[in-house]
């Protein structure tokens, strides 16, 4: 079952290397594994939790814009794949699920967290300002919007497209407006 997670995963992580914004060495592919050792969470963990599983404690809400709400998260690792095929750059990430049920339909957006200080747009990608902060938002492969804040590379994603580059903008705001203990 845990290669089969892997697989999925590894091919998920290729196919939308060039939907979302990546990473600027474009020789390199990123993965991200989840293995069985992983942190799962069912209630969204505090700073001071994320600092022990992780290293990092990013902007993080119950809620997001929309009324799309915290249902599970877990660790993750990510790295880049030299020429060779050997992975270089370990980083440990996160990987959250925010749903909402409307009229018996259910949309889900999953955030994920990864510390990083580059992030490049594809062409594809429709480029946001939003205070001193830039958005890459792309709707190839499923709608995402990306960003990079306080050293960390934040990804909203829904790969069903049934959340609107408008949506995800506006729950992008809402984390970039988030007060943190370090912002107050």
């Amino acid at each position: 079952m845990r290669q089969i997670r892997l697989i999925l995963m590894t091919a998920a992580a290729l196919m939308l290397a060039n939907a979302i914004p990546g990473y600027a060495a474009a020789s390199q592919s990123v993965v991200t594994v989840k293995g069985s050792g992983a942190e799962e969470y069912s209630t969204l963990p505090s700073a001071d939790t994320l600092k022990q599983d992780v290293g990092f404690a990013p902007r993080l809400a119950e809620t997001l814009a929309g009324d799309f709400r915290f249902e599970s998260g877990s660790a993750t690792e990510s790295f880049d794949l030299d020429s060779k095929g050997n992975p270089v750059n370990r980083r440990k990430g996160l990987n959250f699920r925010y749903a909402k049920v409307l009229n018996g339909v259910t949309k889900t957006v999953s955030l994920s967290v990864e510390p990083s200080a580059t992030l490049t747009g594809t062409e594809n990608s429709t480029v946001v300002t939003y205070g001193d902060i830039t958005l890459y938002c792309s709707d190839m492969q499923g709608n995402s919007v990306a960003w990079v804040q306080e050293e960390n590379i934040y990804i909203l994603l829904d790969i069903n497209q049934k959340v609107t580059i408008d949506e995800l903008t506006a729950m992008a705001k809402g984390l970039i407006d988030l007060r943190t203990d370090s912002t107050k």
